[in-house]
């Protein structure tokens, strides 16, 4: 499957944000992943895991203290899906 075949699948998101607060609308996201289906509870908890532990991302230790991955709306999910080299990696 090549990049924009996975961009053309990707419905659904889960991003990492720093600032949440339901009562607000302005978020810094950090980290996006895109789904083709509804994340589980378990994808989730599989990517909280991942940004915690793996220094790549700059996120250890702040999972769920500074940084919290929530659901992502439709816009943002669309706006993700908008190939930009800047913001969109596949990773297999």
């Amino acid at each position: 499957m090549n990049n924009e075949d996975f961009l053309n699948d990707v419905k659904f998101g889960l991003m990492a944000v720093t600032g949440y607060d339901p009562e607000k609308t302005k978020l810094a996201i950090l980290h996006f992943c895109g789904y083709p289906m509804p994340p589980t509870e378990a994808d989730k908890k599989m990517l909280e895991v991942e940004l915690n532990t793996d220094p790549e991302f700059g996120l250890v230790d702040r999972i769920n203290k500074d940084v919290f991955v929530i659901e992502a709306p439709e816009d943002i999910v669309k706006l993700f899906k908008t190939p930009n080299e800047n913001h969109m990696v596949r990773i297999d």
